[in-house]
C-alpha cells in the first residue's frame, strides 16, 4: 500500500505526462488506456526503448488488450527521457508499417517546440485542449 503512495506522488509530482489531442482521439480508439502509457514511460526510463528517432523522439511498443505488445500499438513520444513526456501519434502495427520521414521531421520540431515551454506555458496548452494530462 506504501509502494502505491509513491508511486501516485511519483507520476502526480515526479513527471509531467500529456498527450495531445488528436493521440487522445487514437488512443481511445484503439483501446490504448493511460495505465499502458504510463507503463511505456516506465520502461523507456528504464531504457527500454523500441527506437530513438533522433531529436528526443521515440517510437515504443504499447500492449493492446487482446494483442499484446508485439501485435498491438505504437506510440511517438517526445521525451527528455527524464521529467517530460509528450505523447504524440498513435497507430496499430496492423495498419502501418512505419513512419514517413516527413512524419519524423514534423515530430522532432513538434518535441523542440513542447520540450521547451516553461511550466506556465505548458499548463496553458492544458487549459485550451491543447494537451491532456495523463
Amino acid at each position: 500500500m506504501r509502494l502505491d503512495f509513491y508511486r501516485t506522488r511519483y507520476y502526480s509530482f515526479g513527471m509531467s505526462l500529456y498527450k495531445t489531442r488528436p493521440f487522445a482521439r487514437i488512443a481511445k480508439k484503439g483501446g490504448i488506456s493511460d495505465a499502458a502509457l504510463k507503463a511505456a514511460v516506465e520502461e523507456m526510463r528504464k531504457g527500454i526503448i523500441h527506437a530513438d528517432l533522433g531529436g528526443n523522439v521515440y517510437k515504443q511498443r504499447v500492449a493492446v488488450p487482446g494483442r499484446g505488445k508485439r501485435g498491438g500499438s505504437r506510440v511517438i513520444v517526445a521525451a527528455n527521457l527524464d521529467d517530460r513526456w509528450i505523447f504524440v501519434h498513435g497507430y496499430l502495427k496492423k495498419d502501418q508499417d512505419d513512419i514517413a520521414p516527413d512524419e519524423v521531421i514534423a515530430f522532432k520540431e513538434f518535441a523542440r517546440i513542447y520540450l521547451g515551454l516553461s511550466g506556465e506555458a505548458l499548463q496553458m496548452a492544458v487549459e485550451h485542449g491543447i494537451l491532456e494530462e495523463i
